[in-house]
């Protein structure tokens, strides 16, 4: 009877593929996380720092910013435009926003911490149990953000 033995550059690559795919696994289930949170579409993001930028400047300002003035409808656009539907007065959406941005900075952070321990978990693992071990530690620290 021969016995095959794998040698250890084999072993290597496949634990490479294993964490390859694992890393690929954790970024969508960190997207999946965020997605929770806030919108993930192409572009959201600068949308999301405009629309803060706004809302602290409109909230700044000495004077309330009127939507009949051309300067201000252009330097707040995202928050008139919201009136309605965010909220029923410019200040309402702005505070809004505000609100969901400072929100977005505390959780934000704590997910970005459960996926670099994860990935580094994954980086670090020995062996299949080690990695799917880490992916199961990142779904249950996010579990109930």
């Amino acid at each position: 009877m021969q016995v095959l033995t794998r040698s250890a550059a084999s072993k290597s690559a496949i634990l490479n593929s294993q964490k390859q795919a694992a890393q690929e696994a954790l970024a969508v289930a960190v997207g999946e996380t965020r997605a929770r949170f806030i919108t993930s579409i192409p572009g959201q993001e600068l949308t999301y720092i405009e629309k803060e930028r706004q809302a602290l400047a409109f909230l700044a300002a000495t004077a309330e910013p009127d939507p009949a003035d051309p300067a201000d409808a252009a330097a707040f656009a995202f928050v008139f435009q919201e009136v309605g539907i965010t909220g029923q007065t410019a200040l309402k959406v702005a505070q809004l926003i505000a609100f969901k941005a400072e929100q977005w900075r505390g959780l934000g952070p704590l997910i970005e911490r459960e996926r670099l321990a994860a990935s580094a978990a994954i980086d670090a693992a020995q062996d299949q149990g080690q990695i799917e071990a880490a992916l199961d530690g990142y779904s249950r620290a996010v579990a109930d953000l």
